[in-house]
């Protein structure tokens, strides 16, 4: 086998891996933020009718935040070589995926006429904007998160008769997954002349 197919067949490992770390590493940033959103943001709905379902939600939110670090941590101590990447991949999806959940459960929380579904739409996007940024390179966790954080608050601007805001939702998520869609072909790009520099180097 020649050296040009080595480096293409583990390529693709290896770069899989790379986006995944690069998921991975801006966690205790991006959990420290939602943690304190989450909070600050029950807080200011806390004078709402079902109180418990805030505290509860405030709850959810933080120890997913506990849960999700740990899971970075344990990702930094381990091998986190090509052959492991499969299952570090779905850990970083299906974590996206249910802060993703619960954060998209916050415009329910709001009652319906209230002001601060508006305070609350500022955050959620806040929040997508910031997941778009940190897992562009590894669109499922990215999509994991916009996904399910996003579409309940466009569904509730327009179930509550606000579809102008609504718009601007599905606007606003589609330009999220455009803009990643474009930084990871560059993440690609960039790191795969990186592997392949280093394969060269080191076959040399």
């Amino acid at each position: 086998m020649s050296e040009t197919s080595r480096v293409l067949r583990i390529e693709p490992d290896l770069l899989r891996t790379q986006q995944i770390r690069s998921s991975f590493a801006h966690l205790p940033l991006t959990l420290s933020v939602s943690a304190l959103n989450s909070t600050l943001l029950g807080a200011v709905l806390l004078d709402q009718t079902w109180r418990a379902a805030i505290i509860v939600w405030i709850g959810i939110q933080l120890g997913l935040s506990v849960v999700r670090i740990a899971l970075w941590y344990a990702h930094r101590r381990v091998d986190t070589a090509a052959k492991s990447s499969t299952f570090w991949g779905y850990v970083a999806t299906s974590g996206a995926l249910l802060s993703g959940l619960a954060w998209g459960y916050a415009p329910l929380l709001t009652e319906v006429g209230d002001p601060r579904l508006l305070f609350v739409a500022v955050v959620l996007c806040g929040m997508c904007a910031g997941a778009a940024t940190v897992h562009a390179a590894h669109a499922a966790t990215m999509l994991a998160f916009v996904v399910p954080a996003i579409l309940p608050l466009i569904a509730v601007f327009f179930l509550r008769d606000q579809a102008a805001f609504g718009v601007l939702g599905c606007v606003f998520a589609i330009s999220l997954i455009i803009a990643s869609k474009q930084f990871r072909r560059w993440f690609r790009e960039v790191t795969s002349a990186q592997l392949e520099l280093t394969e060269r180097n080191e076959g040399a």
